[in-house]
């Protein structure tokens, strides 16, 4: 996990350093949790953050689901209608095959 940073592109990197530690505080009250990581090609793909992520995984016994929800750009045209710069222009929806590699580095079963 970047040594808690959560980057999405280089002008814009913000600390999960409180996401993780509600994550904790939540396994330690041993209220459920589900894990739901965006898959974007390029930002948050990242082999060694995923398996970081799987590492927290091990960790919390509150989790009871964990998905992986691919990028789109389904909701590009609300964007465009309102004129507002969308900052993922050009990435690309991941592949399948990027898919299952994200979901086999962190233990997903289908």
């Amino acid at each position: 996990m970047r040594k808690n940073l959560c980057c999405y592109s280089s002008e814009n990197c913000r600390s999960n350093k409180n996401i993780l530690a509600m994550a904790d505080k939540m396994n330690e009250m041993g209220k459920e949790m589900w894990i739901r990581h965006v898959l974007v090609p390029g930002l948050t793909d990242g082999k060694e953050d995923l398996k970081a992520l799987r590492k927290k995984l091990d960790e919390w016994t509150n989790v009871s689901r964990v998905e992986i929800l691919p990028y789109h750009t389904l909701g590009l045209f609300k964007w465009e209608n309102l004129g507002i710069p969308y900052s993922l222009e050009g990435v690309p929806v991941p592949t399948e095959e990027q898919v299952k590699e994200a979901e086999e580095i962190l233990g997903i079963k289908k």
